[in-house]
């Protein structure tokens, strides 16, 4: 169970009247887990320290001795070469105007039961990756002091704190820890009664950007808090003003679709504030510096243009900082890193970067932008949603297509719009690399989970496309079974 209180050092009796916390621990006492009391912010002490006090739960299951544990209800630690312990990951909606650098979470109250059993815990593996020349495995993330002497895993009970950002809204995560693990000894510290203590200042309010509101709503779900603390967030405005649609592309485009203007057009007649951002906006740098100067107009002009939606209409081949000569995109992706440091296969290009526009994707300031455990500071949070048409080999042609039949599909479609495809593979067959190692994978499973929790409430339908061909095919029996997955088929349906 968690219990949320939520006070303010200067004026607690004013911040809260006795009906509101007897709807408020009413309205706790109805959640069997997690639940939270809200606050209402003191007007005039703008300036104070602010704190939310989180009774942490404690593990309620008997650890078992020498075998591996299940913990109901919990996730587990995901670090290669620890052991998998329980975790909760927590994400708490925070006041727009928070001060980031007052931010403190504390321990104040726990009580530590030694126990002395021989415990036994499975170590996470690596991340790896099956690819068509062998196994990629990534460990940049090993716990390399796990076997330090005197040492026990995790350090810390509560880690992985992080203030992320949504738009204007500021979300703490951070993941809770009940159990420490003693690799020496087999022995483990439990925790339990944690309390802990999250502190803050706020500066003085000013207007809220009434877009994020609509963001916030979107990761409703995946907030701990968003019912209690939401209300700061609810724009003040009796009407909204339009959102922005963006289209970031090059003159050269611009000059010779057909159909872009007729896009822009349909787009502006849905309501949208529509318009056409070229390198006469965001300059004409090319490669790597036109990705950073396409990401700085949009963190610049986010807010004040109430800019929703971006879609990129161009080459996104990115600028691959170690092969000079290699060529890139006139709207390229941003090449990241996240292997940085291996021979192979250590960069991956994104359009994320330009999603999450209040992240640090450079956090160590070198060259090399997105690298795993040295560019801490991307939260993928999105301020604006982000889509791309790519256009190769200036076909113009193909891209008018696209735009053609998006404007067409919108306006003409009719019970299409509530049918979806799925195509449905193999990825692989049971003994594959004829080691006997790996079962046979397969989406089989998928439609009737999509059909049944998603599709039927909505009173959609669906396309299935299964395997038909190759050593053993999906059963035509299986579930909404429409046509084979081959070509011909797939292409019908676009």
């Amino acid at each position: 169970m968690i219990f949320l209180i939520i006070t303010n050092f200067i004026c607690l009796s004013s911040t809260y009247s006795n009906n509101d916390l007897t709807i408020m621990l009413e309205k706790s006492n109805q959640r069997q887990e997690d639940s939270l009391l809200a606050f209402s912010e003191d007007e005039i002490s703008f300036n104070a320290v602010k704190e939310i006090i989180m009774n942490l739960p404690s593990l309620s299951v008997n650890l078992g001795k020498g075998e591996d544990n299940i913990f109901t209800n919990w996730d587990y630690s995901l670090f290669s070469g620890a052991p998998q312990l329980p975790v909760k990951n927590y994400r708490i909606l925070l006041p727009p105007n928070i001060i980031q650098s007052s931010i403190s979470i504390d321990i104040i109250e726990e009580e530590i039961v030694h126990l002395a059993n021989n415990f036994d815990f499975s170590l996470s593996p690596f991340e790896i990756a099956l690819l068509g020349d062998g196994v990629v495995v990534s460990n940049d993330n090993y716990e390399n002091d796990l076997f330090s002497e005197d040492d026990m895993w995790p350090k810390q009970i509560i880690r992985s704190v992080k203030l992320n950002q949504l738009r204007e809204a500021k979300i703490l995560e951070f993941s809770f820890y009940p159990l420490q693990y003693d690799s020496e000894t087999n022995t483990i510290h439990k925790h339990d009664n944690v309390k802990i203590s999250i502190k803050w200042k706020t500066t003085q309010k000013t207007s809220l950007d009434p877009l994020t509101w609509g963001f916030l709503k979107e990761f409703q779900e995946s907030l701990d808090n968003f019912d209690e603390i939401s209300y700061m967030y609810e724009p003040k405005l009796a009407i909204l003003p339009d959102t922005s649609y963006i289209v970031i592309t090059t003159n050269d485009i611009v000059g010779n679709s057909s159909n872009l203007d007729d896009f822009i057009r349909y787009k502006q007649a849905l309501g949208f504030d529509a318009k056409i951002i070229t390198e006469d906006d965001f300059g004409v740098v090319e490669g790597k510096a036109r990705a950073l100067n396409i990401r700085s107009w949009l963190q610049s002009h986010y807010i004040n243009d109430n800019i929703e939606y971006v879609l990129l209409i161009g080459d996104p081949n990115p600028d691959d900082e170690l092969s000079p000569t290699d060529p890139y995109g006139d709207i390229p992706m941003l090449m990241c890193w996240p292997r940085s440091g291996y021979d192979t296969y250590n960069c991956s290009p994104t359009d994320y970067f330009y999603s999450d526009l209040t992240g640090n994707w450079n956090t160590d300031g070198d060259d090399f932008y997105g690298e795993h455990m040295q560019d801490t500071g991307v939260d993928f949070y999105p301020e604006v949603y982000v889509g791309r048409i790519p256009v190769y080999d200036e076909d113009y042609v193909t891209l008018d297509e696209i735009l053609d039949n998006t404007i067409n599909h919108h306006i003409n479609a009719g019970a299409e719009k509530s049918n979806i495809l799925e195509p449905i593979a193999i990825s692989n067959y049971y003994n594959e690399e004829g080691d006997g190692t790996r079962a046979r994978t397969d989406g089989l499973d998928l439609p009737e989970e999509v059909y049944t929790n998603i599709l039927s409430s909505l009173g959609m339908t669906d396309t299935v496309l299964y395997e038909q061909a190759g050593i053993d095919p999906v059963d035509p029996s299986a579930f909404h079974y429409s046509l084979a997955l081959d070509n011909s088929n797939f292409i019908s349906f676009r």
